[in-house]
């Protein structure tokens, strides 16, 4: 009977615990944990598809941060997942990698900085794409998501105006 809402890791679990604050019958999980960072050379553990096997939701960074996942979300189909990176305008992370191609002409890869949550106004946009994807995932509680985000939003604007008012003195 209960929501669970699996985070991939730290900055998309503390924007679900924050949506999802005082939500009747939810549960907010770290899929991770607090200690592990960013997900650069992360392996999935058993315990992390058994925590997985319980999710009725979830939620990640996206832009490429949960590359360990692909193997195990495509075994399981079912499971909805909120990709808080999207519609997120990503910046280049300036690594390239150039290989051939079928036609043997030289491709080149461009990869994106995934660490988007360290922007106010990117993080904004990932808790609005969290806020909107609990809400069709779990309609019976839309409002207090909404209320809740719209909280949190509050927040992050005082940061992000904080911020903007230290780097123009």
């Amino acid at each position: 009977g209960k929501t669970r809402i699996v985070a991939s890791f730290y900055p998309v679990y503390i924007a679900a615990l924050n949506l999802a604050d005082g939500v009747e019958g939810v549960e907010v999980v770290s899929l991770t944990g607090p200690t592990t960072g960013c997900l650069h050379d992360y392996q999935l553990s058993p315990d992390n598809r058994i925590t997985l096997s319980g999710a009725s939701l979830l939620a990640v960074n996206g832009a490429g941060a949960e590359s360990f996942l692909d193997g195990v979300l495509a075994q399981s189909p079912d499971l909805p997942v909120v990709d808080t990176s999207a519609g997120v305008p990503l910046i280049e992370s300036g690594e390239h990698h150039e290989h051939e191609g079928h036609d043997h002409s030289e491709q080149e890869e461009v990869f994106y900085n995934e660490h988007i949550w360290t922007s106010p106004d990117r993080y904004r946009r990932q808790v609005e794409n969290l806020r909107d994807g609990l809400c069709e995932a779990d309609s019976a509680h839309a409002a207090q998501y909404r209320d809740n985000a719209a909280r949190y939003l509050a927040k992050i604007e005082e940061i992000r105006t904080a911020f903007a008012e230290t780097a123009a003195s």
